[in-house]
């Protein structure tokens, strides 16, 4: 079953961000920041 398009985007972020094996609180708060202010998800129910 493929992947809705956020949810894609959501984990193409966390892998991009896990890629260096130091995921930080910044970088997750970061993503968070872009999911709610971003237009690309606006229609995303968390």
């Amino acid at each position: 079953m493929p992947l809705p398009p956020h949810e894609a985007l959501i984990h193409l972020m966390v892998i991009t961000s896990a890629s260096d094996r130091d995921m930080t609180d910044v970088e997750l708060a970061r993503i968070g920041d872009v999911v709610r202010s971003w237009p690309v998800f606006e229609d995303f129910d968390h």
